[in-house]
């Protein structure tokens, strides 16, 4: 419970103050360049959500078997320095797009729009970059969370608003060029990013930039990436067709209107699900170090209790804040947001519900079966949203998305993780 605690009280503390500097940081862009320059520099900040599958899900062999066999063993060890590599290559790969991207102009292109600024065209290349480095640091944060330290990987995000702020604060007030606003996000992100590596490292003792194991390990002995990486990679990629496809559902069968709904509550779901995350977290390295323990299935379902009832209490204080937040964003201009905030309660609750099983299924066998249900999940939420977003507007995409989570993923996944335990099983 402690460690619940410590993970969901860290998340819940810098959300808030990730929600003041942002705002304050939004104000400040909108008020300097206007909201179309605004909305230039928010797609140019959101590229890194865009591909946040970069690492492959490498880095899920990392936690579990930091978790499962301590950082201090050699084999672990090995798998580190070979994660360092992959991770290494696939950032060259994202600075040479960045790169190509940057030469042949293709910005334009991407973003659908010819008329596109040049300090976004540029910014958004130079974001790339930051990326690349972001994705080679990211090794500290699964290494922590491995440890099961992820209370200091949040805290160590929170320097991502606070750089941005600085940037954007400094522009401001200095009458810079745009392109600094452009690339705060950005910027932000990679420093955190560093600086979670950096805090993993002093944490650990180990050397997380080297390429190379000192030891030696047998060829028999070592730990595989690939049965990590490709059903983690899976899910990683079904991810996004599930939970942030659906502003482009809305904007294919629904009005500007319907949109402009579902993004404003958006921005209160968002905050509320990586709670539940968080407190789910310390689960990954309990479970992985307590693998085969008769307990195990003793406890599962108090775990499903409690972040569902963590799910129950974010989604109704969603429902409750709902109206009051729109009243202050758009003046009431949205109109009634009852259904589609009561879909959003409802989707949180599902996601919570399942997040326990998901913490289990971390094994190779685990992710396989996950990746089975994600991919079920993805058809069921495509062909609902079809059905609903005509008749729901707004609600539609997220009511299917309920569907979809709650039959073709929590439910299941639940099922099997509680079958795994009870046969100690992973």
């Amino acid at each position: 419970m402690r460690d619940f605690a410590r993970s969901g009280g860290s998340r819940v503390l810098t959300l808030l103050l990730s929600l003041v500097l942002v705002t304050y940081s939004t104000r400040l862009i909108i008020s300097y360049l206007g909201t179309e320059s605004y909305g230039y520099i928010a797609l140019v900040a959101s590229l890194a959500a865009l591909l946040a599958f970069s690492d492959l899900g490498i880095g899920t062999a990392v936690t579990t078997e930091i978790a499962r066999l301590g950082f201090e063993s050699a084999r672990v060890q090995g798998l580190i320095a070979r994660v360092v590599r992959a991770l290494t290559g696939v950032s060259i790969v994202i600075v040479i797009l960045a790169v190509v991207t940057w030469i042949f102009d293709l910005w334009p292109i991407i973003f659908a729009d010819p008329q596109l600024p040049t300090y976004i065209t540029t910014a958004a290349s130079v974001s790339l970059v930051f990326f690349a480095v972001s994705v080679r640091a990211g090794i500290g944060y699964r290494v922590l969370i491995g440890i099961n330290r992820s209370h200091l990987a949040i805290y160590c995000q929170l320097l991502g608003p606070i750089i941005a702020t600085m940037v954007c604060f400094s522009a401001v007030a200095l009458d810079g060029p745009a392109f600094y606003l452009a690339i705060a996000v950005p910027l932000g992100s990679m420093v955190a990013a560093v600086a979670t590596l950096i805090v993993a490292m002093r944490t650990t003792g180990l050397n997380l930039l080297a390429p190379r194991y000192k030891g030696y390990i047998a060829q028999e002995d070592r730990l595989s990436i690939a049965k990590y990486s490709v059903p983690a990679f899976a899910v990683l990629v079904a991810s996004p067709l599930i939970f942030q496809s659906d502003r482009l559902l809305l904007a294919w069968f629904s009005t500007p209107a319907a949109l402009a709904q579902y993004s404003v509550l958006a921005q209160l779901y968002g905050p509320a699900v990586s709670v539940a995350n968080a407190i789910a977290l310390p689960l990954w390295s309990k479970y992985s170090a307590s693998e085969g323990a008769a307990d195990l299935s003793s406890r599962f379902p108090r775990h499903v209790l409690l972040l569902g009832g963590v799910g129950v209490v974010l989604g109704v204080s969603l429902v409750a804040v709902a109206p009051l937040y729109a009243v202050v964003v758009s003046a009431g201009a949205l109109g009634d947001l009852t259904l589609l905030a009561s879909s959003f309660a409802l989707l949180i609750v599902a996601q919570s519900l399942q997040l326990p099983a998901g913490m289990y299924l971390t094994s190779p066998k685990g992710f396989r079966a996950l990746s089975l249900l994600f991919a079920i999940a993805v058809l069921l939420k495509l062909a609902l949203s079809v059905l609903f977003v005509p008749a729901l507007s707004a609600a539609g995409p997220v009511l299917a998305s309920v569907a979809a989570v709650l039959f073709a993923i929590t439910v299941p996944s639940l099922l099997i993780a509680g079958r795994w335990m009870k046969r100690g099983a992973v």
